[in-house]
């Protein structure tokens, strides 16, 4: 059995929490005997990585959002010992407004983590971790682009044996380009089917592409485009035989997703696209025409009426804080000596009379207004979510600790 067990729990079951929000719990330290510590510390990092293979060379970047470190016992030069038994360390961390969501993708991610370090004299710090995740809104009422119809007109001649028939003409429309996870898509479709040849099928769904770039420019990578649901995320029409005419409303689900916000992150982007495929009969290729759509987490307001997420559960808990109009009040700290951090570079940290929070890394994605307004019942993008109070107050002399989270017990090095 090793001489201490060391666990980071969030207050927060999910570990999801919204830009502005604060990542609060403990960390449990489990000592099975006596044991010397020459500092406990608590690290926050968040950062987006992107690596990939070209022919001739390896494309890898990184861009940091946050890396913040702060004991929270000893460091101040005082060994501290502790007895047997279970004691915890409440940590607080704002997440930073600017944060884009977290995200896994084929060739990069968005990743948020905490860390517990414990350092016995003589000893090299030992690092436990647990990830934690960023959900970043994506409010579809900001671009009114996202509330015009989406159309596509196009028209197919086919031949076969040195014959031309008349074109297949086909003409789709959505009530608008924008939509949430969820949500029923509308799609108008009429067929003018004059040709010789059968449409067999008219396939309609959304597919979703991801790019990858280094910040240099250097290069970039374009992923294939991929279903976000096979089968179930399709929605058919036909067959129309030929020289028939048709006209239908098909109803295309979007598929259950937390949609990423990656609007402040330089190394990934993904799109959606609504993509139409066309299959008929005989030697013909199939035909395909796509248009970008958009997803979001707060609906185009009076689209669909109330809407709930179909991942409520899966979300942060309470309301999506808006940007402060005033910068955030300073958390002082009692003057504590710095700490040496192994494994990373001489950093600042901000004890004494300095605030904790670490600077904006970007400029903030809404600057004079909230994205949404949360007093509007009739755009509560999740009317039936718990709102519990957070217990945060300053006076100027004190201030709650600022933390960490639930932890592996088998340690690892900080990432560089």
């Amino acid at each position: 059995m090793e001489d201490f067990e060391i666990f980071i729990n969030f207050d927060c079951p999910s570990k999801a929490y919204y830009p502005g929000q604060i990542v609060s719990g403990y960390i449990e330290f489990k000592l099975h005997q006596t044991q010397t510590f020459t500092v406990i510390l608590v690290q926050f990092l968040g950062e987006a990585e992107v690596n990939w293979e070209e022919k001739y060379d390896t494309c890898s970047d990184r861009e940091e959002y946050f890396d913040y470190t702060y004991p929270v016992l000893g460091g101040n030069g005082t060994p501290v010992t502790l007895s047997p038994g279970t004691h915890k360390y409440q940590f607080q961390y704002q997440v930073p407004f600017t944060a884009p969501s977290s995200f896994e993708g084929s060739l990069g991610k968005v990743w948020y983590r905490v860390l517990a370090g414990s350092e016995q004299p003589g000893c090299a710090v030992e690092w436990f971790e647990e990830d934690f995740y960023v959900v970043a809104p994506v409010d579809l009422n900001a671009d009114p682009a996202i509330k015009q119809p989406m159309s596509f007109d196009f028209e197919q001649v086919y031949s076969c044996c040195l014959c031309q028939s008349d074109p297949v003409c086909v003409r789709v429309s959505l009530p608008a380009c924008g939509y949430c996870p969820g949500q029923v898509v509308p799609v108008q479709v009429e067929v003018e089917n004059n040709s010789g040849v059968e449409v067999k099928k008219i396939r309609f769904e959304i597919v979703q592409k991801e790019s990858y770039s280094v910040q240099n420019g250097a290069s970039q990578c374009t992923e294939p485009e991929r279903p976000l649901a096979l089968g179930a995320g399709a929605a058919t029409l036909g067959p129309v035989l030929a020289g028939a005419h048709r006209e239908k409303v098909v109803e295309l689900t979007v598929p259950p997703m937390i949609v990423p916000n990656l609007s402040n992150c330089r190394l990934i982007d993904v799109k959606y696209y609504f993509k139409i495929t066309l299959q008929v009969t005989g030697c013909n290729d199939d035909e395909e025409d796509e248009q970008e759509i958009f997803l979001g987490s707060i609906p185009l307001a009076g689209l669909q009426g109330n809407y709930t997420h179909p991942l409520q559960d899966k979300l942060p808990q309470g309301s999506i804080p808006p940007p402060p109009a005033m910068p955030i009040p300073p958390i002082i700290q009692p003057n504590i000596a710095q700490v040496a951090v192994p494994g990373n570079q001489a950093q600042p940290m901000h004890y004494g009379s300095q605030t904790m929070y670490p600077p904006y890394q970007n400029q903030m994605p809404y600057p004079n207004q909230s994205p949404y307004n949360p007093s509007a019942g009739q755009n509560n993008p999740y009317p039936q979510a718990a709102s519990p109070q957070i217990n945060w107050q300053w006076n100027g002399n004190s201030a709650p600790q600022v933390g960490f989270v639930t932890g592996s017990t088998s340690p690892s090095a900080p990432p560089e």
